[in-house]
């Protein structure tokens, strides 16, 4: 954590044609200005200039309509602005190696983001890992390069199942991402998946892009990856992953990842991800 340092501030006596003069009063210094904050689609749009990192997760709480639960790390303040990015990417941006959970409704819709290792966690916080671990630690920048190839991305048409399940006539894929791993009903979370890959298979740029950044993690990493976002379902999204798509490099990954997830079973507890 960066020490902040101090300044003193000295009043200087000015001379003017031979006379002393008095110091001007000092101006008080201006409170900082409300964050603006937008909630979208699931996405996030931040505009914060000097603002505390708390002030500001309790503003994207209020905006979004959900919970806020748990406390930053770390309180520092924070100038920083970008529009209409899923809120996953956006909150890893904000609060960067604390772990955080995102609870959506069964219609999907955000009711909570729980913050997890507040600051009573920071004194025993050990260093960031570039390697990924049985826990599924990995190098952020890949995983915010994987998030950004979906970015402003068109709205998905829903099947009448998926229109069914999530009440919605279309949606963005970060929401139908969430369906794909979190509903509890397993047809519905391989049509997720299925409507998801179709709209990449149709997208030639958004393909290449989306390979791109799977290609810049081993397989290790991504079998991490898919653990630390799918949890106990890991293995059931990548076995809908091979069973969805008929692109020949996304089948070869999801096999090896799939080797990889069977050498580190999930072992944590098994509890509802919505």
């Amino acid at each position: 954590m960066r020490a902040l340092v101090g300044r003193l501030l000295v009043g200087v006596w000015l001379v003017s044609a031979g006379a002393w003069a008095a110091p001007e009063p000092e101006k008080p210094t201006p409170p900082a200005a409300a964050p603006t904050v937008r909630f979208r689609n699931d996405k996030l749009s931040v505009d914060a200039h000097d603002v505390g990192l708390a002030v500001l997760l309790r503003a994207i709480a209020k905006e979004s309509g959900a919970e806020l639960v748990g406390a930053p790390r770390a309180e520092r303040p924070l100038t920083i602005s970008f529009d209409d990015i899923p809120i996953k990417e956006a909150l890893e941006r904000l609060v960067g190696e604390q772990n955080f959970t995102l609870k959506y409704d069964d219609q999907g819709k955000l009711k909570a983001i729980e913050l997890r290792g507040g600051q009573e966690a920071a004194e025993v916080q050990k260093p960031v890992e570039t390697a990924p671990t049985a826990v599924g630690n990995t190098e952020p920048p890949k995983w915010y390069a994987f998030y950004k190839a979906f970015d402003g991305r068109d709205h998905i048409p829903l099947s009448a199942d998926l229109r069914k399940a999530t009440g919605k006539e279309e949606v963005g894929f970060d929401e139908l991402g969430n369906t794909a791993i979190a509903n509890e009903d397993p047809r519905i979370r391989r049509a997720a998946l299925h409507a998801a890959i179709k709209a990449m298979e149709q997208d030639p740029e958004m393909m290449d892009t989306v390979l791109a950044t799977l290609a810049a993690m081993t397989d290790e990493e991504l079998a991490a990856f898919a653990r630390k976002n799918a949890h106990y379902r890991a293995e059931d999204l990548v076995k809908n992953t091979l069973r969805e798509t008929s692109d020949t490099a996304l089948r070869s990954r999801a096999r090896n990842v799939l080797r990889e997830l069977r050498k580190k079973p999930y072992q944590g507890a098994i509890v509802p991800l919505h």
